[in-house]
């Protein structure tokens, strides 16, 4: 194990996801895989992740969560809808990294590093729809066709596996699911991300600040 470390880059960012089934202490690497990371810590700071479940449970290869809907057929990107400039979504557009949107508007380009591999367990990478540069919130496996951005640290590896050891029911997913209760950032290289503020329906924005005290008000 300590020779696979030896041979990665040092990670930039960590996080810790606090779960109903322990915390998830994680490191990533911010520097060599930018545009994920910053979706993942944006996501993360949003509150996004807060109430998602690990939806999907393939023993002893992969444990999947991010997606709001618990299905794995939702989630976002920090940059969907910029290819094309269409105000959709719950962001404002203002505050998406459009120039980096997938092929369609959606999700997002793919990241690779040579010293970034899948060579062993604990490993924090984008699920995608299998066509390239569709990479969403929601996060599994396989070197070159998934983006691989992170690492599980210290003895949190022993959560996952124990949720790796769920029973698991039709389509793969775990009759008694482990759910995000929260994600703590903790190192963030990114000095110019903050908070964002979801847009709602009926033309009314909330706005709060970073404390959570807040108002609302018309667009």
């Amino acid at each position: 194990m300590s020779s696979l470390y030896n041979l990665e880059p040092q990670p930039t960012a960590s996080c810790i996801l606090h779960t109903t089934s322990g915390d998830i202490s994680l490191e990533l690497w911010a520097q060599q895989l930018p545009l994920t990371t910053r979706n993942f810590l944006q996501l993360a700071l949003d509150g996004y992740y807060d109430g998602t479940i690990f939806h999907r449970l393939v023993p002893g290869f992969i444990l999947q969560g991010g997606d709001p809907t618990g299905t794995g057929n939702g989630g976002e990107s920090i940059y969907d809808g910029g290819a094309y400039g269409e105000e959709t979504g719950i962001w404002p557009m203002e505050e998406r990294k459009g120039g980096n949107a997938g092929r369609n508007g959606v999700g997002f380009k793919d990241e690779f590093h040579s010293r970034v591999k899948f060579n062993r367990r604990g490993l924090l990478a984008m699920a995608n729809d299998g066509t390239p540069d569709s990479n969403g919130s929601h996060t599994p496996e396989l070197q070159g066709r998934n983006t691989l951005f992170g690492r599980v640290e210290g003895e949190t590896i022993y959560n996952v596996a124990k949720m790796g050891e769920a029973e698991v029911g039709e389509n793969e997913r775990p009759l008694y699911p482990t759910t995000v209760t929260s994600v703590e950032v903790l190192v963030n290289p990114f000095k110019d991300m903050v908070r964002r503020e979801k847009k709602v329906d009926l033309g009314i924005v909330k706005v709060k600040d970073v404390k959570g005290a807040g108002k609302k008000k018309r667009k």
